[in-house]
């Protein structure tokens, strides 16, 4: 039997659907106020609660309703958002870093309470956590970059699978294909939260350590502007920083964030290499450094939004050509946005030798300072993650690993 905030529920969707439908105001009974009439006898903490257990978009929706409505949903925001990010997490609210349990699973009921986890509210002066639709927002934002990004690095990966296999008829190759494909994203898109968990804490300490030496060269204690040498040094030292800090302080996430980061880079380099032209281009370093200055400006200053976009342009177009189309112009469109806005910052020109990029070697962001706190772990080499199930004939595994792991059983992710 539906509960009472079920049924509650359930009226409110129904007052959306209609208005969208275009009923007439005939069909509802309305108060003076504007808001329904049963729904008035509720005390506000039930009406509260019923609200909250809407879904976002339904909560904004429900705001427009009437004036009523908008009133009671803006004077009620945080504990609104508040109970509905705690029905979200089944019944909890954001743990901080250090204390996180790591008993999540790859079901998607488990995806708000990890997300809300690795990236929670921010703080008043007080102390006290800020819960209110820009942060509700945010984690839906990143939920769907990680949905997405997880969905083509499947598919990228099961192309080179299926490449590399004799998996008999069209028929059989597409269903184990869908199966496998399903299972691969649940798997990526758990270890994407972590990664993007990295990539937005890589960006943010570059962002005040460049702010620190602007102040710096402001008051004149920078004697001279940065090398190239020295501030690889401090970005390394910056990311082995944020490996070295919770949740990356238990060393099995950390090798699952490391085995996606070597897919992702991976998936990269096979995506760019089907450009038309490279396997007859006649300066091959050339080609090279082209691809590798594209996905270093994806890593270090586009984000995994940008790489989820490349991926979406790329499978519309089949390759990186200029071709039209409303992904591949949009994405294009937003990496020369990307690049320009990283050229026009008048900070790094000053503060940096070269006023050049933060450097275009694609093993400097990541993987060479993993490399340096997994070997301080004693985890070089270190064990395989399990496989992933695909379902072709014998039952292989798609091993999700690295060049260090041992014991690798199935098929592992490759350059094609």
């Amino acid at each position: 039997m539906p509960s009472f905030f079920e049924v509650h529920r359930s009226k409110l969707r129904a007052v959306i659907s209609r208005a969208r439908a275009g009923s007439s105001k005939k069909d509802l009974t309305f108060s003076t106020n504007g808001t329904l009439s049963h729904w008035d006898t509720l005390p506000a903490e039930i009406q509260v609660l019923i609200i909250s257990r809407c879904s976002l978009s339904d909560i904004l929706n429900i705001r427009l309703v009437s004036e009523g409505f908008r009133t009671l949903i803006d004077n009620n925001e945080p504990d609104i958002a508040r109970s509905h990010l705690r029905f979200l997490r089944h019944g909890s609210l954001p743990l901080r870093l250090e204390e996180i349990d790591q008993d999540y699973t790859h079901e998607p009921e488990d995806d708000m309470r990890l997300l809300s986890d690795l990236f929670p509210p921010s703080k008043t002066r007080q102390g006290a956590y800020v819960y209110d639709w820009r942060y509700l927002k945010s984690l839906n934002g990143r939920l769907d970059v990680c949905t997405r990004l997880s969905h083509h690095l499947a598919e990228v990966v099961m192309d080179l699978y299926i490449a590399s296999r004799d998996v008999g008829s069209k028929k059989i190759a597409k269903r184990s294909r869908l199966g496998g494909k399903d299972r691969l994203q649940d798997k990526f898109r758990l270890s994407l939260f972590y990664v993007l968990l990295f990539f937005e804490s890589y960006s943010q300490a570059r962002l005040d350590h460049q702010n620190t030496l602007h102040i710096d060269y402001d008051s004149g204690r920078l004697p001279a502007p940065v090398t190239s040498h020295d501030r690889f040094q401090v970005y390394l030292s910056l990311q082995r920083n944020i490996l070295s800090s919770p949740p990356f302080t238990h060393t099995p996430t950390l090798i699952a964030t490391h085995h996606a980061m070597h897919v992702l880079r991976t998936c990269l380099r096979t995506t760019i290499s089907r450009e038309p032209g490279v396997h007859t281009d006649p300066q091959p370093q050339a080609l090279y450094d082209r691809r590798t200055a594209w996905i270093s400006m994806l890593l270090n200053h586009s984000g995994l939004d940008r790489i989820a976009e490349f991926f979406a342009a790329e499978k519309d177009h089949g390759g990186l050509t200029f071709r039209s189309g409303n992904k591949r112009r949009e994405f294009m469109k937003n990496m020369e946005r990307d690049q320009q806005g990283y050229q026009r910052a008048s900070v790094r020109a000053v503060v940096f030798a070269d006023g050049g990029p933060d450097g275009w070697e694609v093993d400097k962001f990541w993987f060479e300072a993993a490399k340096g706190v997994l070997e301080e772990r004693g985890e070089v080499p270190h064990v395989a993650e399990m496989g992933v199930r695909i379902g072709f004939g014998e039952e292989e595994n798609v091993a999700v690993s690295c060049a260090w792991c041992v014991g690798v059983r199935g098929w592992e992710v490759r350059l094609a």
